[in-house]
């Protein structure tokens, strides 16, 4: 049998030739490593995590039987039929959680929902599918960076750094560029602009990132600080 070292010597020139031939067919622990959130989408991640913590679910199902992820996967699919109770939130968070194959269509189709509505749904599905590590939901999740809601754009924003590894933070032209000269499939349509927010002065991009800069630096200065752990004891 060959020595460990012998064969970890001959396999990382293997991955490294198949990591430049084929840069998308890499792991979501990868992708996620590769690149830190900034400090802006930090403090994001941080104040939705006290605020919503409740919703969340950070269980990794070690030691589940494929039967028992089945039985919470079926059961959340259903919650996601309605009504919007506390059950429908916590639905999304855990199809996330449990990286549910028949789960990641739905909450990119909540996430990607062009109705103006209430808002929370939207994100928390942009915030489940980051937890996939498919880069196909990576087009779909760009427009939503100049999204009218805070917690969605940012949160698509935190998505897309897990999924690519990289960070454009809220420059969805720059996102879409490097996506498509990536050779990112689907394709990002660079021409086209979605209109989330019907009321007026939000019709043109200039429009949309001057509310934006000005939305963005409110929510800033009114965000309260991450609590300063006490000082330990010992």
């Amino acid at each position: 049998m060959k020595p460990r070292s012998f064969i970890l010597r001959n396999l990382l020139p293997i991955l490294h030739t198949l990591a430049l031939c084929c840069p998308f067919v890499v792991s979501a622990q990868t992708a996620t490593n590769t690149a830190s959130l900034n400090e802006d989408q930090q403090k994001i991640e941080a104040w939705t995590t006290r605020q919503f913590r409740s919703f969340f679910d950070n269980r990794t199902f070690a030691g589940w039987s494929q039967a028992e992820r089945d039985t919470l996967e079926t059961k959340s699919l259903d919650a996601l039929k309605g009504p919007h109770s506390r059950e429908y939130y916590q639905a999304i968070n855990t199809l996330g959680a449990l990286r549910s194959t028949n789960g990641f269509k739905p909450l990119l189709a909540i996430a990607t929902d062009r109705a103006d509505k209430d808002n929370r749904d939207r994100w928390m599905a942009i915030r489940a599918i980051g937890q996939f590590g498919d880069r196909s939901a990576v087009p779909e999740l760009i427009p939503l960076v100049y999204h009218g809601n805070v917690n969605t754009r940012w949160w698509a924003q935190i998505s897309l750094v897990r999924l690519t590894g990289t960070n454009f933070a809220g420059d969805w032209r720059a996102w879409g560029s490097w996506w498509n000269q990536q050779g990112g499939k689907p394709a990002f349509a660079t021409n086209e602009f979605v209109r989330w927010v019907q009321q007026p002065g939000w019709e043109t991009p200039a429009q949309v990132e001057e509310k934006i800069r000005e939305g963005d630096a409110n929510f800033f200065a009114k965000l309260p600080p991450a609590a300063v752990p006490a000082p330990s004891k010992d």
